[in-house]
């Protein structure tokens, strides 16, 4: 059983590195974006003070995957401080799951979201701010992911 966390820019591609990672598995994705989006449809206005519910239901997610012994759960989060993804790995340790941490990265992509150009410039630098290196993480570079 394996664990992977996502980490990363909005835009940088994490979801879509986390779809191909479980494609043809019975694996899981948890996100805090599902709060939001069902993949499909939007289920509700993206609002900020409703992301401790949005972590939360992803949390919850997790805990059910992990209770289900599934093969392989991604958590797809920007996770941008240690804090935000440590309950995780020492849940899933504590379950018996092997555990990797990838820093997902594409400038490109982060440049070509919908936002304009101070939006970015200031995206970028509180995330850039905030950022925390973890020990023994992988860097993943999305540029050719669909």
């Amino acid at each position: 059983m394996k664990l992977k966390i996502l980490r990363g820019l909005p835009g940088s591609g994490k979801s879509t590195l986390a779809k191909n990672l479980i494609k043809n598995t019975d694996g899981v994705i948890c996100s805090a974006d599902n709060y939001f989006w069902n993949g499909t449809q939007k289920l509700r206005d993206y609002n900020p003070e409703n992301l401790a519910l949005a972590h939360e239901q992803c949390w919850q997610a997790f805990a059910d995957a992990c209770k289900e012994k599934k093969a392989l759960i991604v958590i797809d989060n920007c996770n941008v401080k240690i804090v935000h993804f440590q309950k995780y790995l020492d849940y899933a340790i504590e379950q018996g799951y092997e555990t990797e941490v990838i820093v997902v990265t594409n400038d490109h992509r982060f440049n070509s979201l919908h936002m304009d150009r101070t939006t970015q410039k200031n995206v970028r630098a509180r995330y850039t701010s905030q950022w925390e290196k973890f020990k023994g993480e992988t860097l993943c570079r999305t540029t050719n992911l669909q």
